[in-house]
């Protein structure tokens, strides 16, 4: 046997081990088994929707729910459904486990209409807050049992049955969320803490 027959076996050996290993892995990461964790990309302009997102949420039923310029799009493993909202939308999951929305000039939550449609339901009409001009609501934070929605200048706490306005006036507010704890920054007033219905100037946030 010469020297080339023996290399040429060896070649071939090695290459039947790496097609006996590697095709079982490749069908393993493919697989369709229930609990296969995979990353599915989805392309809303598929759908007819522009690609232009603002916020993202997921429901206790794992429901995700997309704020985007055509309005909410609420999406399951398999179908999706676009509820009609103007302008930028963000969103919030309350303790209740309902959907939370700001937009310009309102702010709300989705419920079901007579014919069981996911529909976008005003607070702000509800509560006659009489306020024809609320500006882009640009936060949206559960916090305990509460919603509280915060536009440019304007803190407004929903507990379920009425609205409290927190803080109004001419400073601009900046809102944050972090650890289940609600933080608002007042312009050239400083960093504050909400603490019940009211906001708590923290100790050197001046």
């Amino acid at each position: 046997m010469n020297y080339n027959t023996i290399i040429c076996k060896i070649i071939l050996f090695f290459w039947i081990v790496n097609c006996i290993f590697l095709i079982p892995c490749s069908a393993n990461s493919i697989s369709d088994d229930p609990g296969t964790s995979y990353i599915q990309k989805i392309i809303l302009q598929n759908y007819g929707i522009e690609n232009n997102n603002f916020s993202l949420v997921q429901s206790k039923e794992n429901l995700i729910y997309i704020a985007n310029s055509n309005g909410i799009i609420q999406l399951d493993s398999k179908n999706s459904s676009l509820i009609k909202i103007n302008g930028v939308t963000n969103l919030a999951v309350g303790s209740d486990n309902k959907i939370y929305v700001g937009t310009t000039n309102q702010f709300g939550v989705l419920a079901t209409d007579s014919e069981n449609n996911l529909v976008f339901k005003s607070l702000v009409d509800s509560v006659q807050l009489g306020m024809a001009d609320l500006g882009q609501i640009k936060n949206v934070f559960s916090y305990k049992n509460d919603i509280i929605f915060c536009s440019d200048k304007t803190v407004y706490n929903w507990d379920g049955t009425k609205i409290t306005i927190l803080k109004t006036g001419n400073a601009h507010v900046e809102l944050f969320k972090t650890n289940n704890l609600v933080y608002c920054n007042i312009q050239h007033i400083g960093l504050h803490r909400i603490l019940g219905n009211e906001f708590k100037i923290l100790p050197k946030g001046e």
